[in-house]
């Protein structure tokens, strides 16, 4: 083989390479749900014919879906005052849908929708209201459902009616999305049952990395007031535990008494943790469309994947709203990042795409001539930190 074979196989090489790394990065980033998502819209409409009956269940498809996303995005307090726009001030902040069933007869229509909303043309809408909202979805939580049944804690094996009340749960939606194990064998070996408060964090660690999420928590259901007759409780305990710290530590504890309908006490838990789980990220999250700040950082790199890479996740990190390349050479590239709220936001952020954000560094090459030392603050002194991915520390 000649060496102008060589040079130009190992081009070919490359460029596969190349095109191979962006076309799955572009998959997995249309395959992401963001906070802008609106999964499951049902609706059933009878009128005077099937046209008239599909337009109004699309207008009500789009109100429905609309009142999720505030629902989702807006603070407790805020949600009771919010005025719900009419499907006219919706229609443009739809940046698509579809139509994932329907059925069709001569006066009724039947069907569900998924939406996804123009985050921009949201936040701007939202910023007319002058309310503050959360646009940040976190890592998936990954949930442990121990069942107290009597002195015994089972999580895999006998009946876990706790668990499989999560395992039935759509419970992917939201800025909290959850995971239930699945219960195979490598899941019994790192969590076995009885093992919720003495558990080894290194197994915890190997299962939540295995399920891809961004950490566990422990959910304890204790029953109370069990009736003889149908075997369900009157009351739910639940503990909430996080283990990040290689122990449980309680987290919340939720009481949930049973409604009308007693069967579904559990799916009623669920429930209410999730929102409880939802509430807790939106206080730490949320943000008003005024503020507005930037900081500059510098990403170091080894070669053109690990730059690209980068790029794609920041492109990714809900509350950025633009990043600018200020200067590139070999290994390093210098960014600016416009983001909303504060810098403890704009970190929680970025590490929901595995993306480390350092502490800050003074820049004395950019400091002016001249500088009153005794007159250093935070505001007048240009301030200099370190991006990167994750997987790509070093």
């Amino acid at each position: 083989m000649t060496n102008d074979n060589i040079i130009f196989k190992h081009i070919m090489i490359g460029l596969f390479t190349v095109l191979f790394i962006l076309t799955s990065l572009s998959q997995f980033a249309r395959a992401q749900d963001n906070a802008f998502t609106i999964r499951g819209v049902s609706v059933d409409i009878t009128a005077d014919n099937a046209v008239k009956a599909r337009e109004e269940a699309f207008a009500s498809a789009q109100i429905q879906a609309f009142k999720r996303l505030t629902d989702r995005i807006l603070s407790d307090s805020e949600k009771q005052t919010f005025q719900m726009p009419p499907v006219a001030d919706i229609s443009p902040l739809v940046d698509e849908f579809e139509i994932t069933s329907e059925q069709l007869s001569a006066v009724r229509y039947v069907a569900t929708y998924n939406f996804n909303f123009k985050s921009a043309a949201v936040r701007n809408f939202i910023k007319s209201q002058n309310v503050t909202y959360s646009d940040v979805r976190s890592k998936p939580v990954l949930v442990l459902p121990f069942f107290q049944n009597g002195s015994q804690m089972v999580l895999w094996q006998g009946q876990n009616p706790w668990r499989d009340a999560w395992a039935q749960s759509n419970t992917f939606d939201g800025l909290v999305p959850v995971i239930t194990p699945i219960g195979d064998s490598q899941d019994f070996a790192d969590i076995p049952d009885g093992k919720a408060f003495n558990f080894n964090p290194l197994s915890m660690a190997k299962i939540t990395m295995r399920y891809n999420a961004g950490e566990a928590m422990i959910m304890v259901a204790v029953p109370q007031n069990v009736s003889p007759a149908d075997g369900l409780p009157q009351t739910l305990s639940i503990n909430i535990y996080r283990t990040d710290r290689g122990r449980p530590d309680l987290l919340d504890n939720l009481t949930v008494q049973a409604g009308p309908n007693k069967a579904t006490i559990y799916q009623d838990a669920v429930k209410r943790v999730r929102g409880a789980l939802e509430a807790a990220w939106r206080a730490q999250t949320l943000v008003n469309t005024t503020q507005k700040n930037q900081l500059i950082a510098d990403v170091f790199f080894r070669d053109v994947r690990e730059w690209v890479e980068t790029q794609r996740a920041l492109k990714s990190v809900q509350g950025i709203q633009k990043f600018e390349l200020i200067s590139l050479k070999p290994g390093l590239a210098r960014v600016r990042l416009h983001y909303q709220g504060g810098e403890n936001r704009l970190r929680l952020a970025l590490s929901q795409s595995s993306i480390t954000l350092s502490a800050p560094q003074i820049q004395f090459d950019q400091m002016p001539q001249n500088f009153n030392v005794s007159h250093m603050n935070r505001q007048n002194v240009p301030m200099r930190y370190e991006l990167y991915l994750d997987q790509f520390r070093y």
